[in-house]
C-alpha cells in the first residue's frame, strides 16, 4: 500500500513538472536568441536532469513522511546515498553550466562514493556467479576497490552513453525494469520503491527527450541516474551480494559498460588522452557505419539491452559464457576498426551530423587559411 502511494505521488508530480520544463525550455531558447546570460543558457541543457532529480527527492520526502520502514532505512543507511546523490547532481550541474575538467569531476565522484561506502556501510563483499558453487569472496581491499570502481564506473557509463536523443534514459529505464523484477521476486519492497521512483522520473522525462529531443538531461541527470543505479544495487552492511543484486544490472547495462571500457582503450591505441572526449562511441558508430538514423540506432540499442537483461535471469554458465564471448568479439572488432579508421570516421561523422553552425565555421576557417 505504501509503495502504491509513493508511486502515485511520483506520477502526479511528473504530470505537473513536465509541462513546466517544456515551457522553461522555450524560455531559455528565447534567452539564447537574445544572448542573455551564458550560465543561464547553459542551464537549459540540464532541465531534464533537474526534473529527474527533483521528482526523485520529492518522492523520497513523501515516503519518509508516510512510510515508517523507509524512514528507518534512510535514517540508518540510505541517507548516505541521498547525500552522495546531491553531490553528484551538483557536480554535473556545475559542469553543464561552467565546465569542469575530468580531474575535478572524478574527485567529486570519489567523494560521493566515499560517503556511501564509509558513511552508509555499502560494500560488495562477495559475488555469486552462476558457474561457481560458492560465492566469490573479496578481501577488504578488493571489496573497497570494487565498490568504488562500480559506483564511479556506472556514473560515467550512463554519462558517456548520453550521446543520442533518448539513449541514456531508455537504457537506464530498461535496466530499472529488470532490477524491479528481481526486487519483486526477492520481496525487497524498499529497493522496489526506489527503482519505481527513479523509473517514473526518467519515463516522464523520456517523453520529451526522444528524437527529436525538446529537452536534455545533461551531465547533472546522467551522473545522478548512474549514481543511483550503482548505489541501489549494493547492499549495505551485509557479507554477501546475491546474483540478482549485481548480476542483473551488469547485463542490463551491458551496452554502456562495454562502451565505457572500450573508450579509454580505443583512445590510448590511437595515441590520444584516455579521457579526451570524441565522437567514436558505439552509438556513434551505429550511425555512420551502419547508416542508421538516431531513432533506429536508439531502438537497436534498446533491443540489445533487453536481450542482455533477459539473459541475466537465465542463471546458467552457458548463457554467461555465450554473452561474454559476444562482448569480446564485438569489442576486439570495434577496437581494430577504430585503430585503422578513427580519423577518417570522425571526419565523416562531423560532416554528416554536425550542425549548420559548425559546418559554416569550418568553411569560414578554410577560406581564411
Amino acid at each position: 500500500m505504501s509503495l502504491r502511494f509513493c508511486l502515485a505521488c511520483r506520477l502526479s508530480q511528473l504530470g505537473f513538472l513536465r509541462q513546466r520544463f517544456v515551457s522553461f525550455h522555450d524560455f531559455f531558447s528565447y534567452l539564447t536568441s537574445l544572448h542573455i546570460g551564458r550560465c543561464i543558457v547553459n542551464l537549459s541543457h540540464s532541465l531534464g536532469g533537474i526534473a529527474i532529480a527533483l521528482t526523485f527527492l520529492l518522492t523520497t520526502l513523501v515516503a519518509l513522511i508516510f512510510w515508517p520502514d523507509f524512514y528507518a532505512f534512510t535514517k540508518t543507511q540510505f541517507w548516505a546515498v541521498l547525500l552522495g546523490s546531491v553531490i553528484i547532481f551538483a557536480t554535473g550541474l556545475l559542469n553543464d553550466i561552467r565546465g569542469l575538467d575530468f580531474r575535478r569531476k572524478f574527485l567529486m565522484q570519489f567523494l560521493a562514493a566515499a560517503i556511501v561506502v564509509f558513511g552508509g556501510g555499502y560494500s560488495v563483499r562477495s559475488i555469486e556467479l552462476p558457474f561457481l558453487e560458492q560465492p566469490l569472496l573479496l578481501s577488504d581491499w578488493l571489496s573497497l576497490g570494487f565498490t568504488f570502481l562500480w559506483i564511479v564506473g556506472i556514473c560515467n557509463a550512463i554519462n558517456l552513453v548520453d550521446g543520442l536523443d533518448g539513449l541514456a534514459g531508455g537504457v537506464s529505464s530498461i535496466a530499472l525494469l529488470f532490477m524491479m523484477a528481481s526486487a519483486f521476486l526477492n520481496h525487497d519492497t524498499l529497493s522496489l520503491a526506489i527503482y519505481a521512483s527513479l523509473l517514473g522520473g526518467i519515463l516522464g522525462f523520456l517523453r520529451y527527450n526522444f528524437h527529436p529531443a525538446q529537452i536534455f538531461m545533461g551531465d547533472a541527470g546522467a551522473l545522478f541516474i548512474g549514481f543511483m543505479l550503482a548505489c541501489s544495487t549494493i547492499p549495505p552492511s551485509t557479507n554477501s551480494v546475491s546474483s540478482f543484486s549485481l548480476f542483473t544490472p551488469v547485463f542490463a547495462l551491458a551496452f554502456p559498460i562495454l562502451d565505457t571500457v572500450l573508450a579509454p582503450v580505443r583512445r590510448l591505441l590511437s595515441g590520444k588522452h584516455p579521457f579526451k572526449p570524441d565522437m567514436l562511441h558505439l552509438h556513434h558508430r551505429l550511425l555512420h557505419q551502419l547508416c542508421l538514423n538516431q531513432r533506429q540506432a536508439v531502438i537497436f540499442i534498446y533491443l540489445f539491452s533487453l536481450l542482455t537483461g533477459l539473459l541475466a535471469f537465465v542463471h546458467s554458465a552457458l548463457a554467461v559464457l555465450g554473452i561474454l564471448i559476444l562482448y569480446v568479439i564485438l569489442g576486439v572488432g570495434l577496437l581494430f576498426v577504430s585503430r585503422r579508421n578513427s580519423q577518417r570516421e570522425a571526419m565523416l561523422f562531423a560532416t554528416r551530423y554536425s550542425s549548420a553552425f559548425v559546418r559554416k565555421s569550418l568553411q569560414r576557417e578554410k577560406l581564411l587559411s
